[in-house]
């Protein structure tokens, strides 16, 4: 299940990595429903990568502070079991070991009034000498008590001494996690609240880079393609337009007519604004087309950013049947076929 969600994740990412370029290509084409929908994809795919990028960074940094959490209780908790022993043997005082305290108490069973007490047993004390041979054998069992005690604390102590010993103090006093604890120390906010929010940081600038670096890579290049002259040859049918499509001629060329034929201009594109229009803004492709609308616009557009007058868009249209392309109305919308706009337009300065 972890791998097919991973491969998902992956597909995702590099659908989400193509699309904002596709969706631009189609917008400056007038696709704009194409476009939306890429949108809407690209939205999709954003948001579920970013759901697991927000998870993935969260269930790295919680191991990391959860490892070093438990480490700092381990830690913890064996310096308060030591310190309780040591208190413990505090309070015991000093004492004999086990094995002196034994041969106490070995000696006193081999005396006479341990026998004739029969083991110091309360019914059988009846002389002074005998009782008093009887405490002082109590206070050794007693004294052998507290020994063996003082004994199994001792033992537990050196357990605990060599446990912290094994321990590397620089990693496990150290902060869990000293980015978000001093950014809760200058926000006020919790150090869990910080890094929540540190995770969606994260979060977004993978999704940005991932999702829109492409885009933004190659944006200085698109702008580059535009401000030239597009390397792109020219059509011979679009370089032989008929005179009659000439309707109004660049400002700087009031180039003559040689027969049916026009002069270029020096930069080696048609002289006519539409020629030109449909030879720097228009490639053909087979199975595309473009409303009528959206074409006129562009050339509208275009001609503004070459302070060119723009014909009407019915003359616009004529023109356009003069130099070959072919239209027809389908659901009430006029269509140009076999053409497309270019992904990236010419915005050369015309003078």
């Amino acid at each position: 299940e972890g791998q097919v969600y991973g491969a998902l994740g992956g597909i995702a990412d590099g659908l989400k990595t193509i699309l904002p370029l596709a969706i631009t290509a189609t917008w400056l084409a007038g696709q704009k429903g194409r476009a939306i929908a890429g949108l809407s994809l690209f939205l999709i795919f954003s948001a579920y990568s970013l759901t697991s990028a927000l998870g993935l960074y969260s269930l790295s940094r919680a191991n990391s502070v959860g490892t070093a959490n438990a480490g700092k209780a381990t830690y913890a908790i064996a310096k308060e079991e030591g310190d309780r022993i040591k208190s413990r043997l505090d309070k015991l005082g000093q004492t004999r070991t086990v094995g002196e305290v034994e041969g106490d108490i070995a000696a006193g069973k081999a005396n006479k009034r341990y026998a004739t007490t029969k083991g110091c047993s309360p019914r059988e004390i009846t002389a002074t000498k005998s009782r008093a041979f009887c405490d002082q054998y109590a206070r050794l069992n007693g004294e052998l008590a507290t020994a063996r005690e003082a004994q199994d604390l001792r033992k537990r102590l050196l357990a605990v001494s060599a446990k912290i010993g094994g321990m590397d103090l620089s990693k496990v006093l150290r902060s869990a996690d000293p980015q978000s604890e001093a950014l809760a120390k200058l926000t006020g906010y919790s150090p869990e609240a910080v890094r929540t929010a540190l995770a969606a940081l994260v979060a977004v600038l993978i999704e940005f880079g991932s999702g829109l670096g492409l885009w933004v890579v190659t944006g200085g290049a698109s702008r580059r393609e535009r401000s030239g002259i597009p390397k792109k040859p020219i059509d011979k049918h679009l370089t032989q337009a008929r005179p009659e499509t000439c309707i109004s001629p660049l400002p700087a060329y009031s180039a003559p007519r040689l027969g049916k034929d026009l002069l270029p201009s020096p930069d080696g594109l048609p002289v006519c604004p539409i020629e030109r229009f449909t030879v720097t803004h228009i490639q053909t492709k087979k199975r595309a087309e473009v409303t009528a609308k959206n074409l006129y616009e562009a050339f509208r557009n275009w001609a503004k950013e070459a302070d060119i007058h723009p014909v009407n868009q019915t003359k616009f249209g004529r023109a356009m049947v003069d130099l070959g392309y072919r239209k027809e109305r389908r659901g009430g919308t006029v269509r140009y076929l076999g053409v497309e706009l270019s992904s990236a337009p010419d915005r050369v300065t015309l003078q």
